[in-house]
């Protein structure tokens, strides 16, 4: 039969484990978010590495029509006002 001693001995190692999952997750955390602030300082400079080869595999030319926004905006019919203002 277990008796309260072997309860709280039990328990023991279990709350170091839980310590150091803490002390863990709390670095992890920490370096994630160093590392985070590290590359969001260099990040024109990670994207231009990234960038090379794709700009290094099309050639140079016009921008295509289908890759800039249309300037002209449509004009929708739920915009509008269906219902005309009463006039007292």
């Amino acid at each position: 039969m277990l008796k309260i001693r072997d309860i709280d001995q039990t328990q023991a190692p279990l709350l170091d484990h839980l310590i150091e999952l803490r002390t863990r997750l709390v670095r992890c955390v920490v370096a994630l978010a160093l590392a985070f602030a590290v590359c969001f300082y260099f990040a024109e400079e990670i994207f231009a590495v990234l960038v090379r080869p794709l700009a290094g595999a099309f050639p140079e030319g016009p921008i295509p029509s289908w890759s800039t926004p249309n300037s002209t905006k449509r004009s929708s019919s739920r915009s509008r006002s269906r219902c005309s203002p009463r006039s007292s």
